[in-house]
């Protein structure tokens, strides 16, 4: 008896050819709005993961009492203020924390306070 034959080994494409793609870089980059340069990461990029992190815990009431405690409403309001900050990006990170503390009503009523409506 002699062995099985081997099937032939399977031919996988090119994930990325330039000739199959339906874009080029020159269509996409009137869309992006600056870069994030993660290694050595820079303040901002610091910063942003950092907003990254806390937005989805800002909902919690456990963690309520370190965001009054470290002033985070005038670091986001910081943050928003873009003529200041120069980063728009940072601002969009800032107001993704700001909406999810603001389900919470001292948080609320401390922005409307500081003025954060107008």
């Amino acid at each position: 008896m002699s062995p099985p034959a081997r099937p032939p080994p399977l031919a996988i494409p090119a994930l990325h050819h330039e000739t199959s793609s339906n874009s080029s870089w020159v269509e996409m980059e009137t869309y992006v709005i600056g870069n994030i340069q993660i290694h050595p990461p820079t303040d901002a990029t610091k910063q942003m993961l950092i907003l990254r992190y806390l937005t989805p815990i800002g909902e919690y009431q456990e963690f309520l009492s370190h965001v009054f405690e470290w002033n985070a409403l005038g670091l986001i309001l910081g943050y928003l203020n873009v003529r200041e900050s120069r980063d728009s990006r940072l601002a969009f990170e800032a107001l993704k924390y700001l909406a999810a503390l603001l389900c919470h009503k001292k948080f609320s009523i401390d922005f409307i306070n500081m003025g954060g409506l107008q």
